[in-house]
């Protein structure tokens, strides 16, 4: 966590008090060099938002330049987005006085600039700085001449990965398929075994698009569209996000809200990047018990499973009727609306009725509330 960029995020002026709330919010989990990355959960608990709203402040950040979506992705399955935090033309100016040296110093995260000239650097390390990728060297007059791991261009490995266990291998370990290697000069014929793989490597693999096409739940109809789909996914890029969004779908389907309709359709899931929402709560058991008796609003223990089920924390020390009203709230029109105005109607306080009535509005009340 980074008190630079919570104490710069604090001055900026964005226009709008979710933006400002859900920059803060990124800022809090910054690290040291300004990116940072939250799921939609922990957001939705922190700030106690809806998605939509979240996605339209965040929406309204990147538009804005106050982050930007790098190509990283983390969290427990590898799919929440992590953004940079920018300092867009014109924002605050915050800097702090170093005590120890005397010397101001600035607490902004860096501006566009200054961040893809970084991005640069990493990418184009110089003549004599860091071998590229896998290039090793070994002893010489002047240094190393390059040993290369894996083939590349005419002059070298350009811009390969740093890849912690070893560059990965490109072609099929025959030992690993369980084959033998055909070797030049043998006489003879190819095994059926080689056929098969040649057959493989020669039919055209299934596009991203297909897969996520092919992915998505058909029981509730919603499966619609499907040119209009394509067309998004190519005008959009999304074939190098095709592992994230084909699993975000296959885990969402998983799902008890998508199971029981509440799955969007496939060009709303697109257009609203639903993927980068990070992983699913996990479903409980089909077959294990409740925790509870009757409707989940009667009882203490189906109010505390409800909120957890809709990310509503419950406060320390929290009064049951004051945390049933904000998980009402949050659970939209049902039952429960009617059985917490009349819990507090029961309460004989006009003060607590009046309280509930504004604080659930009137797009949730009864259908003949209002009526005379």
């Amino acid at each position: 966590m980074s008190g630079n960029a919570s104490t710069w995020a604090r001055a900026q002026i964005v226009g709008n008090g979710s933006a400002k709330a859900l920059l803060k919010e990124y800022a809090h989990w910054a690290s040291e060099d300004y990116s940072t990355w939250v799921s939609n959960p922990t957001l939705i608990a922190a700030m106690e938002m809806d998605i939509k709203t979240i996605r339209a402040a965040r929406d309204r950040l990147v538009e804005l330049g106050f982050l930007i979506e790098t190509k990283r992705r983390s969290g427990g399955t590898g799919n929440i987005v992590v953004y940079q935090m920018i300092a867009p033309e014109g924002a605050t100016v915050v800097q702090s006085l170093d005590r120890r040296t005397g010397e101001t110093v600035s607490l902004s995260p860096p501006s566009l600039e200054e961040y893809q000239a970084k991005q640069d650097q990493k990418r184009s390390p110089s003549k004599y700085g860091t071998p590229k990728g896998n290039q090793k060297r070994s002893p010489s007059e002047n240094g190393a001449p390059p040993h290369l791991d894996q083939r590349g261009t005419k002059n070298g490995v350009q811009g390969v990965p740093d890849f912690p266990e070893g560059v990965p291998k490109t072609d099929p370990d025959f030992n690993d398929l369980g084959l033998e290697k055909i070797e030049c000069g043998d006489a003879g014929e190819k095994t059926a075994h080689t056929l098969d793989v040649e057959k493989q490597n020669l039919e055209p693999a299934t596009s991203g698009f297909e897969r996520f096409w092919d992915t998505w739940p058909s029981a509730t109809g919603r499966k619609q569209a499907k040119s209009i789909c394509q067309s998004h996914w190519e005008a959009n890029g999304l074939e190098p996000d095709t592992e994230l969004i084909v699993m975000h779908v296959m885990a969402m389907k998983r799902t008890p809200h998508w199971k029981t309709g509440g799955d969007p359709t496939p060009i709303r899931y697109l257009e609203q990047k639903r993927w980068r929402d990070g992983e699913p709560e996990p479903a409980p058991p089909e077959n294990s018990a409740p925790e509870f008796e009757g409707p989940w609003f009667e009882s203490d223990s189906g109010i505390n499973a409800k909120g957890k089920q809709l990310a509503v924390p419950r406060e320390k020390d929290e009064p049951t009727p004051m945390y049933l009203l904000r998980v009402c709230k949050a659970a939209g029109r049902g039952p429960w609306i009617d059985h917490m105005l009349a819990q507090a109607k029961r309460s004989n306080s006009d003060k607590w009725y009046r309280q509930v009535v504004s604080y659930l509005g009137e797009g949730l009340m009864p259908t003949d509330f209002y009526a005379s």
